[in-house]
């Protein structure tokens, strides 16, 4: 279970959290956003981390308590593909085949799952390969974050090609 993150609808979870900075000498008051559903969760870096490892196929066991096999399933199906693409949306990720270079000089193609949040604030970035049981999460609070989840995000992405 994530035992740190949270949807507070009355703003319990509020105090545990990071401060929200729109830059290096300016804070923004933590508040509930009223679009819950796309930035109404309160998480920890550590609690975000088991919740991608959750997805992982790892030792054959999926979902490891946070979500059934099932719904993993259903977030891995491409629900909406962009038109003329092999990417799309599944349930709740972003659905991109990339390539990854592996230890013995193949490189295969794998399918990579992942979303961000960029809310006033705070900014989000996380990805994973599910079948290599490799992951990345990025949390920032400030509005200038996005240049660290960019940054870091290419970074993840040179290293499965093998560039780095």
């Amino acid at each position: 279970a994530l035992a740190e993150s949270r949807c507070p609808a009355d703003g319990g979870a509020r105090g545990q959290v990071c401060r929200r900075l729109a830059d290096a000498t300016r804070r923004l008051p933590n508040f509930l956003f009223a679009a819950s559903s796309a930035a109404g969760l309160y998480s920890t870096a550590s609690d975000f981390s088991a919740f991608i490892a959750s997805h992982m196929d790892v030792g054959g066991v999926v979902g490891r308590g946070v979500l059934t096999p099932q719904t993993v399933a259903e977030m891995r199906k491409i629900q909406w593909a962009f038109p003329g693409k092999v990417t799309g949306w599944g349930l709740g990720y972003q659905l991109a085949v990339v390539p990854v270079a592996l230890t013995d000089g193949r490189v295969v193609s794998a399918l990579l799952q992942g979303h961000g949040g960029s809310n006033e604030g705070w900014k989000l970035m996380f990805g994973l390969i599910a079948d290599l049981g490799v992951g990345f999460t990025i949390h920032t609070n400030g509005d200038d974050g996005e240049a660290v989840v960019e940054a870091m995000t290419l970074l993840f992405a040179e290293w499965l090609a093998g560039r780095v």
